[in-house]
């Protein structure tokens, strides 16, 4: 009896959840310990896998004992160069360093036991998977236009402008600015977006069902860290920025540095790229583009990639 290739990836993985139209499962090509990577079948039958840390498609394929060809429709007699599963390895003994931690209280990790791993990009060199990416701009320049078109591209595994395909996925949106009826679900649409894989994530329940109130940054992460995790989104766009940094001095490095740093830890962990839509400042005679950034320049070091919008000369 013939195996579709659903069933014989499937096969081949650890912690298998169904999850939604698709299933989760324990990623082999990492130590993972929380269900990172997505398998969905097609229309045409064929697998779509995605590591939400951003392992690369053929070092998953090859820790589960997989080719490409195992991911289509097709004689599986065919491809007899397919690879017995790699085990998983055992837990290794803690070392001196993680035994001291336990009584110093301060978690160490020796550097030794790291493994390399290369960045996994949305955008090919410019929106990098599991970072911070800034989108930073003059009011009226399109920003919000570019980032709805972006979200566009994912949802259906659109091309970007270099050739390069988008990693089809959900995505999560926060907007301050405007309407979801009049402006948001218009442009989506103009942009050729899958609107069903575009969740808006407009507040926050109040505990005990108290109401709701707005999304803060400097509070709400874990709850954004779910809401990533449930869509299994793989971009996050919040527009603009400074409207969710309610008690925060945004010209101060540490609070702004403080704000940043657990979304960017959330990220890491979740594997979705951010895109943080920013103003510039007034400041028109700077020549440095990374200094335009308005409030403190703690918001361009805490991205990994930033992206200037500016107006075409013609």
């Amino acid at each position: 009896m013939s195996t579709t290739p659903i069933d014989l990836v499937l096969s081949r993985l650890e912690g298998v959840k169904k999850y939604g139209e698709g299933w989760k499962a324990l990623c082999p090509a990492h130590a993972d310990s929380d269900p990172s990577l997505s398998v969905k079948e097609g229309d045409d039958g064929r697998v779509l896998l995605h590591c939400f840390t951003g392992c690369d498609g053929a070092a998953v394929l090859e820790a589960a004992g997989l080719t490409f060809a195992d991911l289509f429709v097709g004689d599986r007699e065919l491809y007899p160069d397919r690879r017995p599963p790699k085990k998983r390895s055992e837990p290794k003994v803690a070392t001196k360093a993680e035994a001291d931690a336990q009584s110093t209280g301060a978690r160490i990790v020796c550097m030794a036991d790291v493994r390399a791993t290369t960045i996994g990009w949305l955008w090919p060199a410019r929106i990098p998977m599991g970072k911070i990416t800034m989108l930073i701009g003059d009011p009226g320049l399109g920003k919000t236009w570019l980032a709805l078109w972006l979200m566009a591209q994912v949802t259906r595994g659109g091309s970007f402008p270099d050739g390069s395909t988008a990693p089809v996925s959900d995505v999560v949106f926060l907007t301050a600015e405007d309407g979801l009826a009049d402006t948001i679900r218009p442009r989506l649409d103009a942009a050729g977006a899958d609107a069903s894989h575009v969740w808006a994530l407009q507040a926050i329940v109040k505990e005990n069902d108290a109401g709701e109130r707005s999304f803060w940054l400097a509070d709400d992460v874990e709850i954004l860290e779910r809401v990533v995790n449930e869509m299994e989104a793989g971009l996050v766009v919040i527009d603009p920025l400074d409207a969710y940094l309610q008690g925060i001095d945004s010209h101060r490095n540490a609070e702004v540095r403080g704000a940043l740093a657990p979304l960017a830890a959330m990220l890491e962990r979740t594997g979705a790229a951010g895109l943080l839509i920013h103003h510039l400042n007034k400041d028109a005679s700077t020549v440095n583009a990374l200094y335009r950034a308005g409030g403190s320049l703690a918001f361009v070091a805490a991205a990994r990639s930033v992206i200037g919008v500016a107006p075409d000369p013609d």
